[in-house]
C-alpha cells in the first residue's frame, strides 16, 4: 500500500468511523444552501399501465447526492388525489414507477392536476415550479399494426414497423409473431419438405424511445429461420403480452423476407492496442442474448509485419461479442495467434496483413462470409485514465469558498497532469471510456473514509503493479485486498481527498480530523484564508469571469484579483500534482524493480526538490507558484516511457536524479 503523506477526504460519508462527530456542525457552517429548485419540462407517457415508468425531464442536471420527490395534487374523476412518490434520477431525467402504492393512490382512470419536484439535501429542501400533469391509467392496451416494409434483410438487421399502442418498460412485452416457412437458398419446394423450416417465432420489438408508443423495430433474429440465406414467406402480427397476464394481438399481415448472407467489411479503426475494443464492421452478426444466440468469430490468415520489416505467419480466430447486426466487438488481448507464432501486444509493433472472414455458427449451422483483405496495426500500450469528480469534491470546493472556481480548478489540474505525463502514452478522460475495456479510474472526492487525518491521497490498488500489468486499477472506493492492512486498520479507500487538505491549515474548519504529528503550513493559509467562508470572502462568478493572469511569484498576493488568481492556481496545481503522484503509484512507481510493495519501496528515498515520487512535498511545491512543476526523476520517467511508449518526444529540460544506486534493469 502506498501513501501520499499529508491529507484526507471522503468517498462515502456513511462510512465515517470515530472522529466524525463534528461533521454536522462543520457542514452546517460551510454549506447552508438547499438544492436549487428543479423545473420539469415534460412528463411521459400520458397513458400508462401498471408497472410503467413515468419519465420527467428536467431543465437542469439532477445530482445523485440529493433526494427527490414528486408532489402530485389533483383529481381523478370525483376523487381528490395527493401522492408523493420518490424519484430516481439520471442526469436530466427523473423517474418513478407505477407500483402498487402508486396505483392505489392514483386509481384507474385519468388523473388531472399539478406536480412539483421537491429536492432535499443535507441543508434543506426546495420546491420547483408547479407544472400541469395528466396521466391516464389503464389495465390493457390493444396494439395497432399499420404496416411493414419487407424485402431483403440481414441477420439482426432492424426491421421498421409502423405501429401504435405498444407496451413500454415495466408494462409487459410487445412482440411480432412470424408464422410461415423458411426455404434456404437453392432449396426446391415449399414447406413442409426436407430442408425447409416451419417458422413459428416470437421476436421482441423495441420502441423508438422509452416513452413513445408509436413506431418500433425488431431484429430479424436467427430464431426465425436460422442463419443460412433463404426466403421467409408467411404472416406477421403484433401482440402485447401484459405483465398482468393477458395478451392482445392484431390480425395477421402477409409478409416475405429474403435473408442475405453475412458480410465482413473491415474495422472501425486502423489500429488498436492492448485492452482496447476492436469494432468489426459488416452485416449479419449474431451472438449473445440480444443477438439471438450463436457465435460470430473473425478468422485471420496472413502475417505480422513488424515495424522493422520482419515477417512471420499468423493464424488467429477471435470470438467477437455482439454489439449490433452491423458491429461485433473484441478486446485486444495480451497475445494474438493460435499457433506457435504469436504477436505479443505489449511489445510487438507492426501490422497484421492478410485475409479476414466472418464465421457464424448457430446450432448445427455454419456460414462463412467472403474473405476481405485488410490490415490492422498493433499500437503501443496506452493507459487510459478516467478522472471521476464525485459529489464530495463539490462540497470540498464550498469549504474552500471556491464553488464558482470549480471548472477552472479542474481545467488547471488536468493541464498539470498532461504536463507531468508528457511523452508518456497516457490519456485522460472526463467520462468512462467506451472504446477501451481496460482503463483505470481515479476518484476525486471530499473526505477520507479511512479517517486518518493525514492523507492528501491514497493509491489503494492491490500491491505494486510492476510494468503496469493490470491497466484497470481503481484508485478509490473500497478495495477488499488492501482494506485493514494499514496501520490503523482501515486504509482501503483510495482517491484524492479534497476536504482534508485543511489538515495543514493552522486553523482547520470544525469537523476536519487532524492526525497527531501533522505540522501546519502557514503558506497554505496565506493563500486560502482570503477566500474561505470563515476567514475571507468566497470567490464570486463575476470574479471568475474576470480572472486575471497570474505570475506565480506574486503569490501570496495583496490585491483581491491576485488573491483570487493565487487561490485558483494553487488549488488546481495541488490537485494535479497529487493526482499525478497517485497515478504514478498505480503504474508501479516509485521503485518498480523492488519486489516489496510497502510504503518505503513505493517512494524515492530522501526528499529532493520537485521530485514527484518522494513521500512528502513542501506546500510551495504543491502550489508550484515558482513556475516549476513536480516531475518524475530520470529513472522513473524512463520506466514510464518503457511501459507506455509514445511517439511524442520527451519534453525538454533536466530531470532530478532518482536514488543513488537505483536499479534500471
Amino acid at each position: 500500500m502506498r501513501r501520499y503523506r499529508s491529507l484526507s477526504a471522503l468517498l462515502l460519508l456513511s462510512i465515517c468511523g470515530a472522529g466524525c462527530a463534528g461533521d454536522t456542525e462543520f457542514e452546517a457552517v460551510y454549506i447552508q444552501a438547499p438544492p436549487k429548485p428543479v423545473a420539469i419540462e415534460s412528463s411521459a407517457p400520458t397513458r400508462a399501465l401498471p408497472g410503467a415508468v413515468i419519465t420527467l425531464r428536467s431543465s437542469r442536471y439532477l445530482s445523485s447526492a440529493d433526494s427527490y420527490r414528486l408532489l402530485l395534487e389533483g383529481r381523478n374523476g370525483d376523487r381528490s388525489v395527493s401522492f408523493q412518490p420518490a424519484l430516481s434520477v439520471d442526469g436530466f431525467v427523473a423517474r418513478f414507477r407505477l407500483d402498487d402504492q402508486a396505483l392505489q393512490a392514483l386509481g384507474d382512470g385519468t388523473f388531472r392536476g399539478s406536480g412539483q419536484v421537491r429536492s432535499t439535501g443535507p441543508w434543506g429542501s426546495s420546491d420547483g415550479p408547479p407544472f400541469n400533469m395528466q396521466l391516464e391509467i389503464i389495465r390493457e392496451l390493444q396494439p395497432v399494426f399499420n404496416g411493414i416494409t419487407d424485402g431483403s434483410v440481414y441477420l439482426n438487421q432492424k426491421v421498421v414497423i409502423n405501429v401504435d399502442d405498444i407496451l413500454l418498460e415495466g408494462e409487459g412485452q410487445s412482440s411480432v409473431v412470424l408464422r410461415g416457412c423458411f426455404v434456404p437458398t437453392g432449396q426446391a419446394g415449399t414447406c413442409p419438405v426436407p430442408g425447409t423450416i416451419v417458422v413459428d417465432a416470437t421476436v421482441p420489438v423495441e420502441p423508438q424511445t422509452d416513452t413513445s408508443r408509436k413506431g418500433a423495430t425488431f431484429l430479424f433474429s436467427p430464431s426465425i429461420g436460422g442463419i443460412k440465406p433463404g426466403r421467409f414467406s408467411g404472416t406477421i402480427a403484433l401482440q402485447n403480452a401484459h405483465d398482468a397476464g393477458s395478451t392482445l394481438a392484431t390480425t395477421e399481415k402477409t409478409v416475405s423476407f429474403d435473408l442475405q448472407a453475412p458480410t465482413l467489411a473491415g474495422f472501425a479503426q486502423q489500429d488498436a492496442s492492448l485492452g482496447q475494443y476492436l469494432d468489426v464492421l459488416g452485416t449479419g452478426f449474431i451472438g449473445g442474448t440480444r443477438g439471438g444466440g450463436g457465435v460470430s468469430a473473425i478468422a485471420f490468415s496472413g502475417e505480422f509485419v513488424s515495424n522493422s520489416g520482419a515477417h512471420r505467419p499468423i493464424a488467429w480466430r477471435m470470438v467477437a461479442a455482439f454489439k449490433s447486426g452491423d458491429v461485433a466487438r473484441y478486446v485486444i488481448p495480451e497475445e494474438i495467434g493460435d499457433g506457435a507464432e504469436k504477436v505479443v501486444t505489449r511489445k510487438d509493433r507492426g501490422q497484421l496483413i492478410g485475409q479476414w472472414k466472418l464465421v457464424s455458427r448457430y446450432g448445427d449451422q455454419t456460414v462463412e462470409s467472403a474473405p476481405v483483405n485488410a490490415s490492422l496495426r498493433i499500437a503501443p500500450v496506452k493507459q487510459v485514465v478516467h478522472l471521476r469528480w464525485l459529489d464530495g469534491w463539490e462540497r470540498a470546493m464550498a469549504m474552500f469558498g471556491m464553488t464558482e472556481a470549480d471548472p477552472k480548478v479542474r481545467e488547471i489540474a488536468r493541464g498539470v497532469l498532461e504536463q507531468i505525463y508528457a511523452g508518456v502514452n497516457l490519456e485522460l478522460r472526463d467520462r468512462a471510456p467506451e472504446d477501451f475495456r481496460l482503463y483505470s479510474t481515479v476518484d476525486v472526492v471530499g473526505r477520507d473514509p479511512n479517517n486518518t487525518g493525514s492523507l492528501l491521497g491514497l493509491d489503494n490498488s492491490p500491491g505494486k503493479d510492476r510494468d503496469n500489468r493490470r491497466l484497470f486499477d481503481h484508485i478509490g472506493g473500497a478495495n477488499a485486498t488492501t482494506l485493514n492492512q494499514g496501520p490503523n486498520g482501515s486504509s482501503g479507500y483510495g482517491g484524492v481527498f479534497g476536504m482534508n487538505f485543511f489538515v495543514i491549515s493552522e486553523h482547520p474548519p470544525p469537523g476536519v480530523v487532524v492526525a497527531k504529528g501533522v505540522v501546519p503550513k502557514p503558506m497554505f493559509d496565506e493563500v486560502f484564508d482570503k477566500v474561505r467562508p470563515d476567514t475571507g470572502t468566497p470567490i464570486s462568478a463575476d470574479e471568475m469571469r474576470n480572472l486575471v493572469p497570474l505570475d506565480g511569484l506574486s503569490c501570496p498576493a495583496s490585491s483581491r484579483p491576485l488573491e483570487v488568481a493565487c487561490a485558483v492556481r494553487s488549488l488546481g496545481n495541488m490537485i494535479g500534482v497529487i493526482l499525478a503522484h497517485e497515478i504514478g503509484h498505480s503504474l508501479g512507481l516509485s521503485k518498480p524493480l523492488n519486489p516489496s510493495a510497502d510504503a518505503v519501496s513505493s517512494h524515492n528515498s530522501g526528499d529532493e526538490p520537485y521530485r514527484l515520487m518522494d513521500s512528502g512535498r513542501p506546500v510551495s511545491e504543491y502550489f508550484a507558484l515558482e513556475g516549476k512543476l513536480n516531475a518524475f526523476c530520470v529513472e522513473n520517467y524512463q520506466y514510464l516511457r518503457r511501459i507506455l511508449p509514445s511517439t511524442a518526444a520527451p519534453p525538454p529540460g533536466d530531470r532530478p536524479p532518482c536514488d543513488p544506486g537505483y536499479k534500471t534493469e
